[in-house]
């Protein structure tokens, strides 16, 4: 190393920058230090803050603008499309353009119903009320975190008294997520329930989203079982993971945790069952019996009665004259008065008696045994399940495994049975299997990626640290401790300097020392130098040592 630096220590001029003047020096390394001092700062600038971010390119005009006659600083961000400015005028920008209406957002909503017109139609106030209920909604869709822009049409059909010619409305919602960004099940099924509560007589089942790359977001109900629903197969991955769990956490106090594993296939019905039956009981006897209602007619109707007879003419003409043989009249008899006609004898005369008509019904009503049953299915019941367990060796008393023994197993199979809720009828099946469960290789400390990795982050940075470290030993230090030597040495008054120069050798001698005026002067300084610094006499033997070992060919 000191081979390769030595014709640079006697390149450097040592002994020049030794005469320059401390003071000199000072201001020097001042001026460096504001120079590194200003260009950080300048480099580093104010502290800049995002103002907004994911602005579009027609909301990002007005408001680059209006920053341009606010004279406010602003920059791009190279990632992200975010508009900065001053951190310490972050607030103050945005009251001020809030209160110009920037940005808008690229959707106008009610503010369209604001500024109604004169002699405006029928239909183009319909048009401005759905532009503007449009752009609402999409306002409202914007507000999640995961839409970036959002863009909703609906169709309204006009309203009409008759029943059969209504139709119904719908809706179809174009969003453009942000960068990595997706909507899972729930965020779809609130867009949907969002927009059908915010427009009347709209249907959740009617409302279609899709994302910017033609991705329809929002399948239709599969209400009738013909299309498969996500959410079905994670409830039923949640029922199968549950009874596995059940089962392992009543098994594992027995056989020790890691000893039991168990799978679960479960069979759900996802079909909606409704049942409507009515039933009557058999008639009871009277007695027994509640009445419902009660309703008694009787009638009575005395006077003349009504016509009689055969109806016709013949009925209508008046009878005939009476003819009879009054010859030889009956004689009364004696003592007696002849009775007239209608009178009771010996009482005078009585009025004739009228005719009566009676009639009476009577109509009981009895309540029935009635009954009207509605049943509906619970939706995602239990159809059938299917578990399989395996179950470890345990050891005996010398701590060597062994198999279970029939009870223990038939214990095992009775408590698998209980804790997934067994049932014949399903169909259900269980399998419990013993075996000897392999002892998984356990893995070094060090063969382990993860230590790997540290280890291999960890030798670069050492490696980087041993080489910067050697740097500075062997070539800065010794470097910096030759200058300060020769400045010390300059430093003096009143002692002699023993300077060293190579001299080019003449004739094939090597290089010698330069005569000093006096060689007691010369004796003195070169004790006194080994004295105060041995350090670098030895540095200077050693370069003398080096520049003859290498001879007159290397120079």
């Amino acid at each position: 190393m000191n081979a390769w630096l030595q014709p640079l220590r006697d390149r450097l001029p040592l002994q020049t920058l030794a005469r320059v003047p401390r003071l000199a020096w000072l201001g020097a390394a001042a001026g460096l230090i504001a120079v590194i001092a200003v260009a950080f700062l300048w480099a580093r600038g104010p502290g800049y803050a995002v103002l907004y971010s994911n602005l579009s390119d027609s909301d990002g005009g007005p408001v680059v603008a209006a920053l341009d006659k606010m004279n406010v600083p602003y920059k791009f961000a190279q990632q992200g499309g975010a508009l900065l400015v001053p951190a310490d005028e972050v607030r103050r920008t945005r009251m001020l353009l809030a209160a110009q209406g920037l940005p808008k957002n690229g959707n106008v909503g009610f503010d369209l119903v604001e500024k109604p017109g004169f002699g405006a139609s029928d239909f183009t106030e319909r048009a401005i009320y759905q532009h503007a209920l449009e752009g609402e909604i999409a306002n409202t869709i914007e507000a999640i975190n995961v839409v970036s822009h959002a863009t909703v049409h609906l169709a309204l059909p006009p309203q009409t008294l008759f029943v059969r010619e209504r139709k119904q409305p719908s809706a179809s919602i174009l969003v453009n997520l942000r960068p990595g960004r997706t909507l899972d099940d729930g965020q779809v099924a609130a867009i949907k329930w969002l927009v059908a509560s915010a427009v009347p007589e709209l249907a959740a089942d009617r409302v279609s989203i899709v994302d910017q790359y033609g991705h329809l977001l929002s399948s239709p109900d599969a209400g009738d079982g013909s299309q498969l629903d996500a959410s079905h197969l994670s409830y039923e991955r949640r029922v199968e993971a549950q009874v596995a769990e059940r089962i392992q956490g009543i098994l594992a106090p027995m056989l020790g945790a890691g000893n039991v594993h168990a799978q679960v296939s479960a069979q759900l019905d996802f079909s909606r069952i409704e049942d409507t039956s009515e039933t009557y009981g058999p008639n009871g006897r009277p007695d027994q019996t509640a009445i419902r209602s009660k309703q008694t007619h009787d009638t009575t109707r005395v006077g003349a009665l009504p016509a009689q007879g055969i109806p016709g003419a013949l009925s209508n003409q008046p009878p005939a004259t009476a003819t009879a043989n009054i010859v030889n009249p009956p004689q009364a008899p004696a003592g007696n008065q002849a009775t007239a006609p209608g009178q009771t004898p010996g009482r005078g005369p009585q009025r004739p008696q009228e005719p009566q008509d009676n009639s009476q019904s009577s109509t009981v009503n009895y309540e029935l045994d009635h009954r009207i049953t509605h049943t509906q299915a619970p939706v995602g019941s239990i159809k059938r399940l299917s578990v399989a367990v395996v179950v470890n060796d345990q050891p005996n008393a010398k701590g060597v495994p062994e198999p279970l023994s029939t009870t223990q197993m038939a214990q095992v199979m009775e408590l698998v049975k209980q804790a997934m809720g067994y049932s014949s009828t399903r169909g259900d099946t269980v399998n419990v299997v013993n075996t000897r469960f392999r002892a998984q290789p356990t893995v070094s400390w060090w063969q382990d990626p993860y230590w790997i990795g540290m280890a291999r982050s960890t030798g670069l940075d050492l490696l980087g640290l041993l080489v910067l470290w050697f740097a500075w030993r062997r070539g800065l230090r010794p470097l910096l401790l030759a200058w300060g030597q020769a400045r010390s040495q300059t430093a003096r008054q009143g002692e002699p300097s023993v300077t060293v120069a190579a001299a080019e050798p003449a004739g094939g001698s090597s290089g010698s020392l330069k005569p000093a005026d006096s060689y007691e002067g010369d004796l003195s300084a070169a004790r006194g130098i080994a004295g105060k610094d041995p350090r670098a006499m030895a540095m200077v033997m050693r370069a003398w040592m080096q520049r003859k070992a290498r001879g007159p060919d290397d120079d």
